[in-house]
C-alpha cells in the first residue's frame, strides 16, 4: 500500500474531498439503518418501491434505469420486496417472456409512511446543478472510482 506523502502547506483539498465523501456516506448509512430500524426494509428496497409509485407496472429492466443501478443488483431487491408482499411480478398476456413489477397494497402503505429515500435526494441535489457541473462531477467521480480499482 501506498504511503501519503507530505502535503503542502495549504493544500487541504484532499481532506475537503475525503470530508465529503465521509458525509456523504453517513448519510447513505443512517438513512439505510432508518429504514431498517422504522421500517423493516433496506434504502435500496426503498427507492425501488419509490421507482414502482411513479408508473402502474415496470419491467426489471426499468427499474434499475428508475434506480441507476445494474439489474442484476436491482434484481436481488425485487425478490426481497416480492417475498415480503411489497411487490407483484406477472408476465404481460401478449408476450410471458416480459414481467412487469407492480406495488402491491402493503407497498403503497409503506410508500405513506415512509420518507423519500436518500439516494432520491441525492439525484434532486445533482439535477439542481448546471449541466456542465453535473458532466464535470460525473466525469470527476469516475476517474476517482477508477483509481480506487473499483470498477
Amino acid at each position: 500500500m501506498a504511503t501519503r506523502t507530505k502535503r503542502a502547506a495549504g493544500d487541504d483539498e484532499g481532506e475537503r474531498i475525503l470530508g465529503a465523501i465521509r458525509q456523504l456516506a453517513r448519510a447513505l448509512r443512517l438513512f439505510d439503518r432508518e429504514a431498517q430500524a422504522r421500517y423493516g426494509i433496506s434504502a435500496a428496497q426503498m427507492l425501488v418501491l419509490h421507482a414502482l409509485e411513479q408508473d402502474q407496472a415496470l419491467s426489471l429492466n426499468a427499474v434499475a434505469e428508475r434506480t441507476a443501478t445494474d439489474q442484476s443488483s436491482a434484481s436481488v431487491v425485487v425478490h426481497r420486496l416480492i417475498d415480503a408482499g411489497y411487490v407483484t411480478r406477472t408476465a404481460r398476456k401478449e408476450d410471458r417472456r416480459h414481467v412487469e413489477l407492480r406495488l402491491t397494497a402493503k407497498g403503497r402503505t409503506m410508500l405513506r409512511k415512509s420518507p423519500p429515500p436518500a439516494q432520491e435526494k441525492i439525484l434532486e441535489a445533482v439535477e439542481a446543478m448546471p449541466s456542465r457541473d453535473r458532466k464535470q462531477l460525473a466525469g470527476l467521480l469516475e476517474r476517482f472510482v477508477d483509481g480506487l480499482g473499483e470498477r
